[in-house]
């Protein structure tokens, strides 16, 4: 009778326990899965993004053409100066879909203010003639370029999220401005004022460091245009434009949630 007794309890304890393992498996089976988030300082550097406010600050080598002209002919002389100098500004992105990204930025490029001499022996003969002798001799044209280019410009970029890099083509455009002085033999004979605005197209490349710091390099060109001036009823025509490149360090102030 004790065995029978000792078998059933075994047996109903056996049952117990199946009913328990299967009820938990079974209320296992139902619930939502946990998801685990790993917040370590690794995980938050990788967790990099493009978007939201950023400034930008770098280094900039310009090569500024300067075209001279006087009177009726298209004849320009050609000259160019090329100086390094500073960028900075700040921009606004926007991720999308699929990898795209759209930004617009705004910024300055500072240089010194730079002179150039060029020669003016090609300039128009119509206007040597009508300012009589002392116009023969060593004629040079120089310009003298502002310190500062302001320039805003739209970006769009497309994500490469293996390489944590963006490549990207930019529209935009840019103010030169300076003066064109005309001397001969180191007499000042005329100044032109010039200031245009001119249309730009960038091509880059950028890279993020971490979360908050990126690098970005890129390389600009802009059309050249005339700024125009009157003197002794002559019309003088400046032809200006810029190419640069650009290296830059990003620092990521916000992102968009």
């Amino acid at each position: 009778m004790s065995i029978m007794i000792e078998v059933d309890m075994k047996v109903v304890s056996c049952f117990c326990f199946a009913l328990c393992v299967s009820s938990a498996l079974a209320e296992d089976a139902g619930a939502t899965p946990k998801i685990y988030s790993d917040i370590s300082e690794s995980a938050q550097e990788d967790a990099v993004s493009f978007d939201g406010i950023r400034g930008f600050l770098g280094l900039n080598f310009l090569s500024q053409r300067f075209d001279a002209s006087v009177g009726n002919s298209n004849n320009f002389t050609e000259n160019k100066m090329n100086l390094f100098g500073l960028c900075l500004g700040m921009e606004y992105a926007k991720a999308f879909r699929k990898g795209f990204l759209v930004a617009i930025d705004v910024g300055v490029d500072v240089s010194k203010k730079n002179k150039k001499e060029g020669n003016w022996s090609a300039l128009n003969e119509q206007f040597e003639a009508q300012q009589g002798p002392f116009h023969w001799g060593n004629r040079t044209g120089r310009f003298e370029k502002d310190l500062i280019c302001p320039r805003v410009a739209l970006r769009g970029g497309y994500l490469i999220p293996s390489y944590k890099s963006m490549i990207f083509v930019k529209l935009g455009i840019c103010r030169i401005s300076g003066v064109y002085l005309y001397e001969v033999n180191g007499v000042k004979v005329c100044n032109v004022d010039v200031g245009v605005y001119v249309p730009s197209l960038g091509l880059g490349i950028e890279r993020k460091i971490n979360r908050k710091w990126g690098a970005s390099l890129e390389a600009n060109w802009s059309m050249k245009k005339v700024s125009k001036g009157v003197y002794d009823m002559s019309e003088h025509k400046i032809k200006v434009g810029n190419r640069d490149i650009r290296l830059m360090g990003i620092y990521s102030i916000s992102h968009d949630k």
